[in-house]
């Protein structure tokens, strides 16, 4: 078992953004305190997984675990500027207290704006609670997902300007071409 002061035994925070709830992932790591999993997901009846991702789930009891698993189900309609500010308190609280030796950070792409398979109106993030509510825009095709490499690019950026502090009016500001 490892502790916030003991510097001995590696922690990583795995944070994940996705529209949908890493259960996997939760799962491989619900009894340890070595992993902190923190999730930024869309939870609603029978949406995918539905038997994961509720704010209750917080590690596993009786273990070293319980404690160390966040899920943030996003409101529907939260804007940019919410989900930023949400996002940063939650996280660099995180990262003060748990002190991890290495974050891992995974985005999701398939909540950006168009995606009617997410949102079934074609508006994405924008009325689910993603991160991405720009000029993004994904599609998909017969064989799976077609995600533009303008609409990944960009979800990058946004996640290096989050993680690097950058100020709200700077991150939402989309870049000339």
């Amino acid at each position: 078992s490892s502790s916030l002061g003991d510097k001995s035994t590696p922690r990583i925070l795995y944070i994940d953004l996705d529209i949908h709830h890493p259960d996997g992932v939760q799962s491989a790591f619900y009894s340890t305190d070595q992993v902190f999993t923190a999730s930024f997901h869309r939870f609603a009846p029978g949406f995918f997984p539905a038997l994961s991702g509720s704010i209750r789930e917080k590690g596993g009891s009786g273990t070293t675990g319980l404690g160390y698993n966040l899920n943030v189900p996003l409101p529907a309609g939260i804007g940019d500027v919410a989900f930023i500010r949400m996002f940063r308190r939650l996280i660099f609280g995180l990262v003060k207290s748990y002190d991890p030796h290495a974050v891992v950070l995974c985005l999701g792409a398939d909540g950006l704006k168009g995606d009617e398979l997410i949102s079934g109106s074609g508006r994405g993030c924008d009325n689910l609670g993603g991160f991405v509510d720009f000029e993004c825009t994904s599609t998909l095709s017969g064989e799976g997902w077609n995600l533009s490499p303008e609409g990944l690019a960009e979800c990058v950026r946004i996640a290096a300007a989050l993680c690097a502090g950058v100020n709200d009016v700077a991150i939402l500001s989309v870049p000339s071409k």
